[in-house]
């Protein structure tokens, strides 16, 4: 009687421990097996298709159209709402994931496991670094090519302000984003016809801008969900959009972007999208002026998987070409002008020309055609939409520290004559 007793308590112990998860294995209920989904997608990153090894390496060579076969169609798409995607988490390469900052000419900076090998060229995809097609820059781990990063890791010592951390911390706070809307998806692991459009956002749409926290001093933030929420609409500026077009009140569904891919597909619950041109636009509108990378020829790829009703695209990767001339206007409207800051202006210009690592079609990293890769990695949450805005960039101050010569900011709104 005693033995039967213990072992109903045994049991009815373990129905009360249930929800604590001590009896998972006598259940079979272990939450950590991989083939388990919640509302879609796997639990743990799918494989990633697209990867090509090399002497047992792998490459980073991006996707492609081509690599999406009939046998893997998947159903026609879905005519339901489109989807919109709000960035919660950036990187370019000068920290890690734990925001560990790495000392300049360091042989495992960050920037090297960001981005994809976009020429093709490549010494050794088993070496940290590896000579690239053109000989003033270095190729990442698995022949990626991110030129950008390597000169915003490098820049941290002379612009500060330029650095992950303070980027990213705007971000959460909903100072500025970056909307990405995916129209057409069947929600399946496979859909052969997706379209994606992204939208620079000027800042979360909340009537009172001063409701959005400044960032701390401290590294507080690193703790903090989101400050803005799920059902938060964006602004989002009208010359991003092709048509300037009335929205009804109460409604939060944008019109098409200049920016968009519209042959993007899912396979293998990876989203891919392919952009002429693309524009990743940090436009900020408050704490910080807007910074922005024109890109072509430019691919994402992000795994797609819904958690809790809400759609999530994680691990997610842009890469795409861009030019010192774009650049050079990016820094421009930071303040780095002939007028107000002539020696920083030759010295980016100088650091840009001699960091170009794409060649041009004659081959040659010198001639005109010869261009920068850049490469930055993401995550992003599903948010509510946007409201198109007149509303132009802020063209404040930026902490330029020692590329003006002086150690203070540039004001890109000042009269140069004063």
């Amino acid at each position: 009687m005693k033995r039967r007793f213990q072992r109903y308590a045994g049991f009815l112990g373990c129905l009360l421990a249930f929800w604590a998860a001590s009896c998972r294995p006598i259940l079979g209920l272990d939450e950590e097996t991989p083939n388990r989904t919640r509302d879609a997608g796997p639990v743990g990153p799918p494989p990633r298709w697209w990867i090509e090894k090399d002497a047992g390496c792998e490459i980073e060579a991006p996707p492609a159209r081509g690599d999406f076969q009939e046998t893997d169609a998947g159903p026609q798409s879905s005519t339901d709402e489109p989807i919109y995607f709000a960035l919660t988490q950036l990187r370019i390469g000068s920290v890690d994931d734990e925001y560990k900052e790495y000392p300049s000419g360091d042989p495992s900076a960050p920037w090297q496991n960001i981005g994809f090998d976009l020429d093709g060229q490549c010494e050794s995809p088993c070496e940290a670094t590896s000579v690239s097609g053109c000989p003033n820059v270095l190729d990442g781990k698995g022949c990626r090519d991110n030129a950008i990063g390597q000169l915003i890791y490098n820049a941290q010592t002379v612009i500060p302000d330029l650095k992950e951390e303070r980027l990213n911390c705007e971000l959460l706070l909903g100072g500025y984003n970056v909307i990405l809307k995916v129209s057409g998806y069947n929600g399946k692991p496979d859909d052969r016809s997706v379209r994606v459009d992204i939208y620079p956002a000027l800042s979360v749409g909340r009537e009172d801008k001063l409701d959005i926290a400044p960032c701390p001093s401290d590294t507080r933030w690193r703790n903090y969900a989101s400050r803005w929420k799920s059902n938060e609409h964006w602004l989002v500026a009208h010359d991003a959009v092709t048509a300037s077009v009335e929205q009804p009140a109460g409604t939060f569904d944008l019109p098409d972007s200049i920016w968009r891919s519209a042959d993007a597909f899912v396979r293998g619950w990876y989203l891919v999208a392919t952009f002429d041109r693309a524009e990743f636009w940090l436009n900020g509108q408050r704490n910080i002026p807007g910074f922005r990378i024109k890109l072509s020829s430019a691919v994402s790829v992000g795994w797609l998987a819904k958690r809790q009703g809400r759609w999530h695209l994680s691990q997610a990767t842009l890469g795409g070409r861009t030019t010192v001339e774009d650049m050079l206007d990016s820094f421009e409207e930071l303040g780095v002008t002939e007028e107000q800051c002539l020696g920083g202006h030759r010295l980016t210009k100088l650091n840009l020309t001699y960091s170009r690592d794409l060649s041009a079609e004659t081959g040659s990293c010198e001639d005109p055609g010869a261009a920068l890769s850049f490469g930055l990695s993401f995550e992003a949450e599903q948010t509510l939409g946007g409201r198109l805005t007149d509303e132009a960039p802020r063209r404040g101050t930026w902490p330029l520290g020692e590329l003006c010569g002086d150690g203070g900011a540039v004001s890109a709104d000042a009269d140069a004559s004063q």
